[in-house]
Protein backbone atom coordinates (compact mmCIF):
# COMPACT_ATOMS: atom_id res chain seq x y z
CA UNK A 1 0.00 0.00 0.00
CA UNK A 2 2.78 2.43 0.86
CA UNK A 3 4.34 1.75 -2.35
CA UNK A 4 1.63 2.39 -4.47
CA UNK A 5 0.34 5.45 -2.45
CA UNK A 6 3.85 6.59 -3.41
CA UNK A 7 3.46 6.00 -7.17
CA UNK A 8 0.57 7.64 -6.80
CA UNK A 9 1.79 10.65 -5.38
CA UNK A 10 4.70 10.63 -8.43
CA UNK A 11 2.11 10.46 -11.05
CA UNK A 12 -0.05 13.37 -9.72
CA UNK A 13 3.01 15.79 -9.01
CA UNK A 14 4.51 14.90 -12.92
CA UNK A 15 1.21 15.69 -14.47
CA UNK A 16 1.06 18.99 -12.37
CA UNK A 17 4.31 20.36 -13.61
CA UNK A 18 4.13 18.54 -17.16
CA UNK A 19 3.63 21.22 -20.38
CA UNK A 20 0.30 21.27 -22.81
CA UNK A 21 0.45 18.76 -25.14
CA UNK A 22 -0.84 20.50 -28.00
CA UNK A 23 1.34 22.12 -30.43
CA UNK A 24 0.22 25.64 -31.23
CA UNK A 25 -1.70 26.70 -33.98
CA UNK A 26 0.36 27.21 -37.84
CA UNK A 27 3.61 25.80 -39.74
CA UNK A 28 6.37 25.10 -37.46
CA UNK A 29 9.48 27.40 -38.72
CA UNK A 30 13.09 27.16 -37.96
CA UNK A 31 15.11 30.01 -36.00
CA UNK A 32 17.59 31.47 -38.35
CA UNK A 33 20.95 31.55 -37.95
CA UNK A 34 23.15 34.47 -38.02
CA UNK A 35 26.05 35.18 -40.34
CA UNK A 36 28.23 35.47 -37.34
CA UNK A 37 27.42 32.09 -36.02
CA UNK A 38 28.00 30.55 -39.26
CA UNK A 39 31.37 32.24 -40.14
CA UNK A 40 32.49 33.64 -36.85
CA UNK A 41 35.99 35.53 -39.04
CA UNK A 42 35.70 38.70 -40.84
CA UNK A 43 35.81 38.40 -44.52
CA UNK A 44 38.63 41.16 -46.16
CA UNK A 45 36.62 43.36 -48.30
CA UNK A 46 36.41 46.79 -49.24
CA UNK A 47 33.62 47.19 -46.57
CA UNK A 48 35.26 45.10 -43.90
CA UNK A 49 38.60 45.98 -44.48
CA UNK A 50 39.48 49.04 -46.28
CA UNK A 51 43.19 49.44 -48.35
CA UNK A 52 44.80 52.79 -48.50
CA UNK A 53 47.41 53.92 -50.97
CA UNK A 54 50.08 51.15 -49.12
CA UNK A 55 47.59 48.18 -49.92
CA UNK A 56 44.54 46.88 -51.25
CA UNK A 57 43.50 45.61 -47.68
CA UNK A 58 44.02 47.05 -44.50
CA UNK A 59 43.58 45.42 -41.10
CA UNK A 60 43.44 47.96 -38.12
CA UNK A 61 41.89 45.50 -35.38
CA UNK A 62 42.18 42.07 -33.42
CA UNK A 63 40.36 39.47 -34.88
CA UNK A 64 40.33 36.45 -37.29
CA UNK A 65 40.15 37.33 -41.00
CA UNK A 66 39.89 35.44 -43.94
CA UNK A 67 40.32 35.64 -48.16
CA UNK A 68 37.60 34.94 -50.76
CA UNK A 69 39.41 35.55 -53.76
CA UNK A 70 42.37 36.21 -55.34
CA UNK A 71 44.05 39.24 -54.89
CA UNK A 72 46.21 40.22 -58.08
CA UNK A 73 47.34 43.51 -58.94
CA UNK A 74 49.13 45.82 -61.65
CA UNK A 75 49.91 48.61 -58.97
CA UNK A 76 52.74 48.73 -56.26
CA UNK A 77 50.44 48.04 -53.26
CA UNK A 78 50.71 45.30 -51.17
CA UNK A 79 48.34 42.97 -50.99
CA UNK A 80 47.39 42.88 -47.44
CA UNK A 81 48.66 45.66 -44.59
CA UNK A 82 48.44 44.69 -40.57
CA UNK A 83 48.11 47.46 -38.66
CA UNK A 84 47.43 45.46 -35.65
CA UNK A 85 48.13 43.18 -32.62
CA UNK A 86 46.41 39.44 -32.22
CA UNK A 87 45.62 39.38 -35.65
CA UNK A 88 44.99 35.42 -37.63
CA UNK A 89 44.84 35.77 -41.67
CA UNK A 90 43.87 32.83 -43.45
CA UNK A 91 44.37 32.99 -47.12
CA UNK A 92 41.73 30.24 -47.86
CA UNK A 93 43.78 28.43 -50.68
CA UNK A 94 43.70 31.96 -52.66
CA UNK A 95 46.93 33.61 -53.97
CA UNK A 96 48.43 37.10 -53.01
CA UNK A 97 49.91 38.08 -56.73
CA UNK A 98 51.73 41.27 -57.09
CA UNK A 99 52.72 43.12 -60.24
CA UNK A 100 56.54 41.78 -59.86
CA UNK A 101 58.41 44.92 -59.74
CA UNK A 102 57.49 45.75 -56.19
CA UNK A 103 60.45 48.00 -53.88
CA UNK A 104 60.24 48.20 -50.46
CA UNK A 105 59.44 52.01 -50.52
CA UNK A 106 56.11 51.27 -51.85
CA UNK A 107 55.18 47.97 -51.85
CA UNK A 108 56.31 45.82 -48.37
CA UNK A 109 55.17 41.99 -49.93
CA UNK A 110 52.24 40.72 -49.90
CA UNK A 111 51.45 40.75 -46.00
CA UNK A 112 53.59 43.23 -44.03
CA UNK A 113 53.04 43.69 -40.42
CA UNK A 114 54.65 46.56 -38.84
CA UNK A 115 55.88 45.89 -35.57
CA UNK A 116 53.11 43.80 -34.34
CA UNK A 117 53.10 40.84 -32.12
CA UNK A 118 51.12 37.85 -32.41
CA UNK A 119 50.57 37.23 -36.10
CA UNK A 120 49.31 34.42 -37.78
CA UNK A 121 49.31 33.85 -41.35
CA UNK A 122 48.78 30.41 -43.15
CA UNK A 123 47.12 28.70 -46.33
CA UNK A 124 47.88 30.36 -49.37
CA UNK A 125 50.37 31.54 -52.04
CA UNK A 126 52.57 34.83 -52.34
CA UNK A 127 54.05 35.59 -55.41
CA UNK A 128 55.76 38.47 -57.73
CA UNK A 129 55.73 40.54 -54.53
CA UNK A 130 58.67 42.82 -52.89
CA UNK A 131 58.59 39.67 -50.08
CA UNK A 132 56.03 37.13 -50.40
CA UNK A 133 55.61 36.82 -46.28
CA UNK A 134 57.00 39.81 -44.47
CA UNK A 135 56.18 39.55 -40.56
CA UNK A 136 60.06 40.44 -40.05
CA UNK A 137 59.10 43.09 -37.34
CA UNK A 138 56.86 40.95 -35.72
CA UNK A 139 57.20 39.09 -32.57
CA UNK A 140 55.38 35.95 -32.22
CA UNK A 141 54.73 35.40 -35.47
CA UNK A 142 52.96 31.84 -37.34
CA UNK A 143 53.37 31.13 -40.64
CA UNK A 144 51.99 27.79 -41.92
CA UNK A 145 50.90 26.11 -45.22
CA UNK A 146 52.51 29.14 -47.73
CA UNK A 147 53.99 28.45 -51.09
CA UNK A 148 55.95 31.78 -51.74
CA UNK A 149 57.52 31.66 -54.80
CA UNK A 150 59.23 34.58 -57.58
CA UNK A 151 59.48 37.78 -54.77
CA UNK A 152 62.05 40.39 -55.94
CA UNK A 153 63.81 39.67 -52.68
CA UNK A 154 62.89 36.86 -50.26
CA UNK A 155 60.09 34.60 -50.09
CA UNK A 156 59.43 34.80 -46.21
CA UNK A 157 61.02 36.94 -43.53
CA UNK A 158 60.26 36.69 -39.69
CA UNK A 159 61.00 38.30 -36.40
CA UNK A 160 62.43 36.78 -33.72
CA UNK A 161 60.67 33.23 -32.21
CA UNK A 162 58.94 33.03 -35.52
CA UNK A 163 57.18 29.76 -35.95
CA UNK A 164 56.93 28.51 -39.76
CA UNK A 165 55.76 25.38 -40.80
CA UNK A 166 55.06 23.20 -43.86
CA UNK A 167 56.01 25.91 -46.47
CA UNK A 168 57.51 26.53 -50.00
CA UNK A 169 59.73 28.98 -51.09
CA UNK A 170 61.07 28.73 -54.50
CA UNK A 171 62.39 30.67 -57.25
CA UNK A 172 62.79 33.91 -55.43
CA UNK A 173 65.44 36.71 -56.50
CA UNK A 174 66.77 37.14 -52.94
CA UNK A 175 66.79 33.93 -50.11
CA UNK A 176 63.81 31.26 -49.64
CA UNK A 177 63.07 32.62 -45.83
CA UNK A 178 65.18 34.77 -43.77
CA UNK A 179 64.38 34.93 -40.01
CA UNK A 180 65.65 36.40 -36.85
CA UNK A 181 66.48 34.60 -33.77
CA UNK A 182 65.11 31.62 -31.83
CA UNK A 183 63.12 31.05 -35.04
CA UNK A 184 61.48 27.35 -35.02
CA UNK A 185 61.35 26.01 -39.14
CA UNK A 186 59.75 22.68 -39.42
CA UNK A 187 59.01 20.60 -42.67
CA UNK A 188 59.66 23.53 -45.13
CA UNK A 189 61.60 23.40 -48.76
CA UNK A 190 63.75 26.03 -50.51
CA UNK A 191 64.40 25.62 -53.88
CA UNK A 192 66.30 28.06 -56.61
CA UNK A 193 66.45 30.87 -54.95
CA UNK A 194 69.18 33.35 -55.78
CA UNK A 195 70.98 33.26 -52.48
CA UNK A 196 70.79 31.16 -49.21
CA UNK A 197 67.32 29.06 -49.20
CA UNK A 198 67.19 29.57 -45.27
CA UNK A 199 69.25 32.49 -43.19
CA UNK A 200 68.15 31.98 -39.39
CA UNK A 201 69.47 34.11 -36.80
CA UNK A 202 71.03 32.89 -33.25
CA UNK A 203 69.66 29.87 -31.39
CA UNK A 204 67.06 28.83 -34.35
CA UNK A 205 66.32 25.48 -34.70
CA UNK A 206 65.09 23.42 -37.80
CA UNK A 207 63.77 19.96 -38.34
CA UNK A 208 63.05 17.84 -41.51
CA UNK A 209 63.37 21.11 -43.83
CA UNK A 210 64.89 20.59 -47.73
CA UNK A 211 66.89 23.13 -49.22
CA UNK A 212 68.47 22.61 -52.96
CA UNK A 213 69.30 24.57 -55.87
CA UNK A 214 70.07 27.51 -54.78
CA UNK A 215 72.84 29.99 -55.36
CA UNK A 216 74.08 30.61 -52.06
CA UNK A 217 74.25 28.39 -49.49
CA UNK A 218 71.96 25.82 -48.71
CA UNK A 219 71.56 26.92 -44.55
CA UNK A 220 72.91 30.05 -42.91
CA UNK A 221 72.33 29.15 -39.67
CA UNK A 222 73.25 31.69 -36.48
CA UNK A 223 75.26 30.73 -32.92
CA UNK A 224 73.62 28.14 -31.07
CA UNK A 225 71.19 26.80 -33.76
CA UNK A 226 70.30 23.36 -34.43
CA UNK A 227 69.36 21.76 -37.33
CA UNK A 228 67.62 18.00 -37.23
CA UNK A 229 66.55 15.60 -40.70
CA UNK A 230 67.86 18.37 -42.98
CA UNK A 231 68.37 17.75 -46.48
CA UNK A 232 71.54 19.92 -48.32
CA UNK A 233 71.09 19.04 -51.83
CA UNK A 234 72.93 20.91 -54.78
CA UNK A 235 73.05 24.30 -53.78
CA UNK A 236 76.14 26.75 -55.38
CA UNK A 237 78.01 27.50 -52.04
CA UNK A 238 77.99 25.67 -48.93
CA UNK A 239 75.41 23.22 -47.78
CA UNK A 240 75.42 23.98 -44.42
CA UNK A 241 77.18 27.03 -42.69
CA UNK A 242 77.36 26.86 -39.31
CA UNK A 243 78.14 29.97 -36.98
CA UNK A 244 79.82 28.79 -33.56
CA UNK A 245 78.36 26.20 -31.22
CA UNK A 246 75.61 25.04 -33.66
CA UNK A 247 74.28 21.75 -34.00
CA UNK A 248 73.53 19.43 -37.15
CA UNK A 249 72.25 16.00 -36.69
CA UNK A 250 70.73 13.46 -39.14
CA UNK A 251 71.11 15.44 -42.10
CA UNK A 252 72.59 14.61 -45.86
CA UNK A 253 74.72 17.51 -47.79
CA UNK A 254 75.31 16.45 -51.05
CA UNK A 255 76.38 17.55 -54.72
CA UNK A 256 76.54 21.41 -53.33
CA UNK A 257 79.22 23.73 -54.96
CA UNK A 258 81.19 24.41 -52.08
CA UNK A 259 81.91 22.24 -48.92
CA UNK A 260 79.02 20.12 -47.52
CA UNK A 261 79.02 21.15 -43.83
CA UNK A 262 81.34 24.59 -42.88
CA UNK A 263 81.11 25.06 -38.93
CA UNK A 264 82.93 27.73 -37.04
CA UNK A 265 84.37 26.56 -33.32
CA UNK A 266 81.86 24.64 -31.08
CA UNK A 267 80.27 23.59 -33.87
CA UNK A 268 78.32 19.61 -33.30
CA UNK A 269 78.24 17.54 -35.98
CA UNK A 270 76.73 14.09 -35.97
CA UNK A 271 75.48 10.85 -37.49
CA UNK A 272 75.02 12.98 -41.08
CA UNK A 273 76.17 11.47 -44.73
CA UNK A 274 78.02 14.54 -46.60
CA UNK A 275 79.12 13.41 -49.73
CA UNK A 276 79.85 14.74 -53.42
CA UNK A 277 80.55 18.71 -52.45
CA UNK A 278 83.07 20.86 -54.50
CA UNK A 279 84.96 21.33 -51.53
CA UNK A 280 85.65 19.84 -48.25
CA UNK A 281 83.17 17.38 -46.85
CA UNK A 282 83.11 19.12 -43.87
CA UNK A 283 85.68 22.09 -42.67
CA UNK A 284 86.06 23.10 -39.35
CA UNK A 285 87.68 26.67 -39.64
CA UNK A 286 89.89 28.00 -36.50
CA UNK A 287 88.93 30.69 -34.14
CA UNK A 288 88.93 30.17 -30.00
CA UNK A 289 89.86 26.97 -27.87
CA UNK A 290 86.03 25.09 -27.74
CA UNK A 291 86.65 21.93 -29.89
CA UNK A 292 84.61 21.36 -32.48
CA UNK A 293 82.44 17.10 -32.31
CA UNK A 294 82.79 15.85 -35.46
CA UNK A 295 81.14 11.93 -34.86
CA UNK A 296 79.54 9.03 -36.80
CA UNK A 297 79.37 10.87 -40.51
CA UNK A 298 79.83 8.86 -43.47
CA UNK A 299 81.71 11.91 -45.66
CA UNK A 300 82.89 10.02 -49.10
CA UNK A 301 83.63 11.31 -52.73
CA UNK A 302 84.36 15.20 -51.48
CA UNK A 303 86.66 17.20 -54.14
CA UNK A 304 89.11 18.11 -51.63
CA UNK A 305 89.81 16.59 -47.61
CA UNK A 306 87.30 14.07 -46.47
CA UNK A 307 87.03 15.80 -42.61
CA UNK A 308 89.44 19.07 -42.24
CA UNK A 309 89.52 21.04 -39.15
CA UNK A 310 92.14 23.85 -38.69
CA UNK A 311 91.17 24.56 -35.00
CA UNK A 312 90.42 22.50 -32.73
CA UNK A 313 88.19 18.94 -32.92
CA UNK A 314 87.27 15.68 -31.60
CA UNK A 315 86.95 13.86 -34.50
CA UNK A 316 85.86 10.04 -33.46
CA UNK A 317 83.70 6.82 -35.34
CA UNK A 318 83.41 8.36 -38.61
CA UNK A 319 84.11 6.55 -42.00
CA UNK A 320 85.84 8.93 -44.60
CA UNK A 321 86.07 7.38 -47.98
CA UNK A 322 87.36 8.42 -51.58
CA UNK A 323 87.24 11.60 -51.11
CA UNK A 324 89.84 13.32 -53.91
CA UNK A 325 92.66 14.54 -50.84
CA UNK A 326 93.05 13.32 -47.58
CA UNK A 327 90.20 11.61 -45.34
CA UNK A 328 90.97 13.11 -42.28
CA UNK A 329 93.62 16.07 -42.13
CA UNK A 330 94.10 17.88 -38.71
CA UNK A 331 96.11 21.28 -37.62
CA UNK A 332 96.70 21.83 -34.05
CA UNK A 333 95.24 20.04 -30.47
CA UNK A 334 92.61 17.49 -32.05
CA UNK A 335 91.57 13.85 -31.27
CA UNK A 336 90.97 11.68 -33.97
CA UNK A 337 90.32 8.16 -32.76
CA UNK A 338 88.41 5.12 -34.04
CA UNK A 339 87.29 6.36 -37.71
CA UNK A 340 87.83 4.12 -40.76
CA UNK A 341 89.41 5.81 -43.35
CA UNK A 342 89.95 4.35 -47.12
CA UNK A 343 90.34 5.04 -50.86
CA UNK A 344 91.24 8.66 -49.84
CA UNK A 345 93.67 10.40 -52.04
CA UNK A 346 91.76 9.96 -55.36
CA UNK A 347 93.45 12.85 -57.37
CA UNK A 348 96.93 10.33 -57.33
CA UNK A 349 99.26 13.51 -55.95
CA UNK A 350 101.37 12.20 -53.81
CA UNK A 351 101.44 13.64 -50.52
CA UNK A 352 97.65 12.67 -49.12
CA UNK A 353 96.52 10.26 -46.27
CA UNK A 354 94.13 8.58 -44.65
CA UNK A 355 94.82 10.80 -41.90
CA UNK A 356 97.24 13.48 -42.00
CA UNK A 357 98.11 15.90 -39.84
CA UNK A 358 100.32 19.11 -40.56
CA UNK A 359 100.61 20.64 -36.73
CA UNK A 360 101.05 20.33 -33.51
CA UNK A 361 99.77 17.92 -30.24
CA UNK A 362 97.46 16.02 -31.97
CA UNK A 363 96.21 12.40 -30.91
CA UNK A 364 95.90 9.74 -33.27
CA UNK A 365 94.20 6.98 -31.62
CA UNK A 366 93.15 3.56 -32.89
CA UNK A 367 92.00 4.65 -36.64
CA UNK A 368 91.62 2.04 -39.53
CA UNK A 369 93.35 2.80 -42.96
CA UNK A 370 93.43 1.15 -46.30
CA UNK A 371 93.57 1.48 -49.66
CA UNK A 372 94.96 5.21 -49.02
CA UNK A 373 97.90 6.91 -50.93
CA UNK A 374 99.43 7.31 -47.50
CA UNK A 375 98.05 4.95 -44.64
CA UNK A 376 98.58 7.95 -41.83
CA UNK A 377 100.86 11.19 -42.96
CA UNK A 378 101.95 12.69 -39.43
CA UNK A 379 103.55 16.08 -39.91
CA UNK A 380 104.51 18.60 -37.63
CA UNK A 381 105.99 18.11 -33.33
CA UNK A 382 104.19 16.10 -30.68
CA UNK A 383 101.97 14.54 -32.14
CA UNK A 384 100.73 10.95 -30.26
CA UNK A 385 100.13 7.94 -32.60
CA UNK A 386 99.08 4.72 -31.16
CA UNK A 387 96.87 1.78 -31.51
CA UNK A 388 96.18 2.55 -35.52
CA UNK A 389 95.82 -0.04 -38.14
CA UNK A 390 97.53 0.61 -41.25
CA UNK A 391 97.00 -1.56 -44.60
CA UNK A 392 97.29 -1.70 -48.49
CA UNK A 393 97.74 1.97 -48.97
CA UNK A 394 99.26 2.47 -52.25
CA UNK A 395 102.69 4.55 -50.92
CA UNK A 396 102.85 3.57 -47.46
CA UNK A 397 101.38 2.67 -44.27
CA UNK A 398 102.92 5.30 -41.96
CA UNK A 399 104.78 8.45 -42.75
CA UNK A 400 105.69 9.99 -39.46
CA UNK A 401 108.33 12.89 -39.12
CA UNK A 402 110.84 13.38 -36.35
CA UNK A 403 109.34 14.82 -32.97
CA UNK A 404 106.56 12.74 -33.10
CA UNK A 405 105.14 9.97 -30.77
CA UNK A 406 104.69 6.59 -32.13
CA UNK A 407 103.63 3.52 -30.62
CA UNK A 408 106.01 1.04 -32.05
CA UNK A 409 104.95 -0.72 -35.44
CA UNK A 410 104.22 -4.23 -35.90
CA UNK A 411 103.06 -6.69 -38.42
CA UNK A 412 101.78 -9.19 -35.90
CA UNK A 413 99.20 -8.05 -33.54
CA UNK A 414 99.38 -10.98 -31.40
CA UNK A 415 102.47 -10.16 -30.01
CA UNK A 416 101.67 -6.01 -29.83
CA UNK A 417 101.86 -4.05 -26.86
CA UNK A 418 98.53 -2.21 -25.89
CA UNK A 419 100.23 1.13 -27.34
CA UNK A 420 101.65 -0.57 -30.65
CA UNK A 421 100.10 0.15 -34.16
CA UNK A 422 99.59 -2.59 -36.49
CA UNK A 423 101.01 -1.91 -40.48
CA UNK A 424 101.06 -4.57 -42.93
CA UNK A 425 104.50 -4.02 -43.70
CA UNK A 426 106.22 -3.50 -40.48
CA UNK A 427 109.01 -1.08 -42.01
CA UNK A 428 105.67 1.44 -42.44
Amino acid sequence: MRTRAAAIALSITTAALAGPLTPPAGPVSATPKTLQSIEPRIELNATNTPGDASAVFVISQPGSYYLSDNIDIATNQSGVRIASNDVSLDLNGFALIGNGSGGRGVTMGGVFPFNRENIIVRNGTARGWNTGIDVAFTINAVVENISAAQNVFDGVRGGAGTVITNCNSSANNDHGFVVDAQAVITNCQASGNQDAGFQVGAASTLVECVSRGNQGEGYDAGPGSTLASCVADANANDGFQLAEASVVRHSTASSNGSYGVYAEPGAVITHCSVFGNGFAGISLIAGDDVPSIVAHNVVEKNASNGIEAVGRASITDNVSTQNELSGIIVRDGSVVARNNVSGNGTRDIGNTGGIETFGDHNRIEANHATDNEWGLLIDGFNNLVVKNSSCNNSINDYLVFGGNFLGQLTNDPTNAGPWWNFACDEGG
